[in-house]
């Protein structure tokens, strides 16, 4: 899934998501930031 999302952050140009539940509440985020400092890129 994180690479997915790289995926579309390059395509679009944005630096983060925002992530939300099937209710539509905010349950977090996602940045380049954190999947660098997860070694995920």
């Amino acid at each position: 899934m994180a690479i997915e999302a790289l995926k579309i952050m390059e395509k679009q140009k944005i630096t983060s998501f925002l992530i939300t539940d099937t209710d539509n509440s905010l349950v977090g985020s996602l940045t380049l930031q954190s999947l660098f400092k997860a070694k995920i890129l």
